[in-house]
């Protein structure tokens, strides 16, 4: 279990946010409010080279899908995409997180450039 315990200075209260790991799920407890979250992580090595991450030797998407109490899926919501704070929608049903590039105003994911032209992203067979 892991807890984050906030001081509401207001009203003078802790908010206490806790997050617990089961086998294949995590539930999260914020007040009375209870999240249920099935959550894939995969470890990459970046196949494009971009002069942004040209040091990055490993990246990691997280992809984490919310479930009801009873763990079907809960496809209600329209969730964020992350880097590491919030950019913004993009209609999935689902969270990801990763290290996209962003503007500096982070209201996008910056498009690279994959097309063979540049030589990046395609393998060489001698």
């Amino acid at each position: 279990m892991k807890l984050i315990e906030i001081q509401n200075l207001k009203q003078g209260l802790p908010i206490k946010i806790e997050k617990h790991n089961y086998n294949t799920s995590v539930r999260i407890l914020n007040g009375t409010k209870i999240n249920y979250w099935k959550v894939i992580k995969k470890q990459f090595e970046p196949k494009i080279i971009e002069e942004r991450r040209k040091d990055i030797e490993e990246t990691e998407i997280v992809l984490a899908f919310p479930l009801n109490e009873d763990e079907t899926a809960d496809t209600n919501n329209e969730q964020f995409v992350f880097a590491y704070l919030p950019v913004r929608k993009y209609g999935f049903k689902f969270i990801i997180q990763a290290d996209f590039l962003l503007p500096v105003s982070r209201e996008d994911i910056i498009k690279v450039d994959c097309t063979p032209k540049s030589g990046q992203g395609v393998k060489k067979h001698s």
